[in-house]
């Protein structure tokens, strides 16, 4: 009695399984989770892909603004000498001139399209944010 017990028992057991006779991956539910998971990593690397262009050009407007702080020491240091300047040096003076007025709206074109990017990406990153805003 107790054998047979036993044995209807371990058949109860053996047949309550969902899954009786299948593999793991073969199942609806590992299925689902697997299409969740590949969905995910898909949305973290363009995540990623995006947080890499938004950082270089912010890079980029950085080294653009340093080059503008050199041009602009070139022309306070040329203005600060006595006397007047050479037909060369104003040259060179209303290059730069020129060249700060690009660099201004290619950066400001830049950060405009890195503010549309930061808000169609509906990513609320503090830090990121007050990188653009500076």
């Amino acid at each position: 009695m107790k054998k047979v017990f036993i044995l209807l028992l371990g058949a109860g057991v053996l047949f309550s399984c969902t899954n009786f006779g299948k593999k793991v991956t073969e199942s609806e539910e590992y299925q689902k989770l697997q299409a969740e998971r590949d969905s995910l990593q898909a949305v973290l690397k363009t995540s990623d892909a995006e947080t890499q262009e938004m950082m270089a050009v912010i890079s980029e407007v950085e080294a653009n603004f340093d080059k503008i702080r050199e041009a602009e020491k070139y022309i306070s240091t040329q203005s600060a000498q006595s006397g007047e300047m050479s037909q060369d040096t104003k040259k060179r003076v209303s290059d730069n001139f020129q060249m700060i007025q690009e660099i201004l709206k290619r950066n400001k074109a830049q950060l405009a399209e890195l503010n549309r990017k930061y808000a169609s990406s509906n990513k609320q990153v503090a830090s990121m944010q007050s990188t653009i805003d500076r």
